[in-house]
């Protein structure tokens, strides 16, 4: 084999070992980090609402949610029941405010709505929870 030979060799071998490398380092599909902006649970600590951020990925943009559950219950994202998701806008911003004991005000502003539900039963009708949504105006900025 002459040098010619042996130097395309090497550059196929190395061509492939960076390959396999990014393949197998790439995260593209990696499930999104979730980061909890804030939760408040209603006057009897029976009800909890959580409003959390997704980041989003290659095929995913990043996501605002506002989830009710339990408030003794440690909050996973993927098996909360979400009320609100929206995508913001900018600096889009996101408030849950407990209205009473079955009262809850999402407050909202920036944000593209993506889904909503105007109520929320635990499966006891006495824990219902009535849910209004209220867009707030946007920041103006200066030009």
């Amino acid at each position: 084999m002459n040098v010619v030979g042996r130097t395309i060799w090497v550059i196929i071998a190395g061509a492939l070992i960076t390959v396999i490398y990014f393949i197998s380092t790439f995260s593209i599909f990696d499930e999104p980090a979730s980061t909890i902006i804030d939760n408040s649970c209603d006057y009897e600590g029976i009800r909890r609402a959580t409003v959390y951020s997704l980041s989003g990925n290659a095929v995913t943009n990043e996501s605002i949610h506002v989830a009710i559950d339990h408030c003794d219950q440690n909050f996973d994202w993927q098996s909360s029941q979400d009320i609100f998701t929206g995508e913001p806008i900018g600096s889009g911003q996101v408030k849950a405010v407990w209205n009473g004991f079955d009262s809850l005000v999402v407050e909202y502003s920036s944000i593209r709505r993506i889904s909503t539900k105007g109520f929320h039963d635990f499966g006891d009708s006495s824990l219902k929870i009535n849910i209004v949504y209220k867009e707030l105006e946007s920041p103006q900025t200066e030009n």
